[in-house]
């Protein structure tokens, strides 16, 4: 699977192999992390990608999510759609994909593009509840975290919704609220 070609290494996800969709999704993601147009490339990939993170323990899940945010970073409209998908994932409690999908949002964190904005006002939502898992806390504290400090604008975007997030935390959960002041 060497070739640079795209549209070949598209082909292999068709393979029933997980191993091989695994490998073509990681080489089509290093090509996609050098290109700064990716619009073929995204309509090519986006219902494959839609299918499988829809499939009940799809074993590709994880390498699913992360070419969803890469092609998120390059143009987030193009995800808007699967972005209720995302969060379920969160919902679902895998650490590592609940990540991959924050960091890309905390990336974009001050960003003025609407589609971005309205994610990020979706995790905030529901926030409350994944605050009370303690798997996911961390996550979500270093979500916010790396958000702010990557732009002021994060805050007056969504520093009312946040705001009212502390607010509405229960008293054990001071020592949370306490760290996001």
């Amino acid at each position: 699977m060497a070739a640079d070609n795209i549209d070949i290494i598209i082909t292999f996800l068709e393979s029933t192999d997980p191993g091989t969709q695994s490998t073509a999704l990681k080489r089509i993601n290093q090509i996609l992390n050098q290109k700064n147009d990716i619009k073929d490339e995204q309509d090519k990939l986006l219902p494959f990608l839609k299918k499988e993170l829809r499939t009940t323990n799809s074993p590709i899940l994880t390498e699913v999510v992360e070419t969803i945010c890469l092609i998120g970073r390059k143009n987030p409209t193009a995800i808007e759609e699967l972005v209720p998908d995302l969060v379920n994932e969160i919902k679902r409690g895998n650490r590592y994909r609940a990540r991959i999908f924050l960091e890309y949002l905390a990336d974009k964190g001050g960003s003025r593009e609407k589609a971005i904005k309205q994610q990020i006002d979706m995790i905030i939502n529901h926030a409350l509840e994944w605050f009370k898992d303690s798997h996911l806390t961390p996550i979500l504290l270093d979500f916010l975290d790396r958000a702010t400090g990557k732009s002021k604008r994060f805050l007056k975007f969504h520093g009312k919704k946040i705001r009212s997030l502390l607010d509405s935390l229960p008293p054990e959960m001071a020592s949370i609220r306490e760290l996001l002041e």
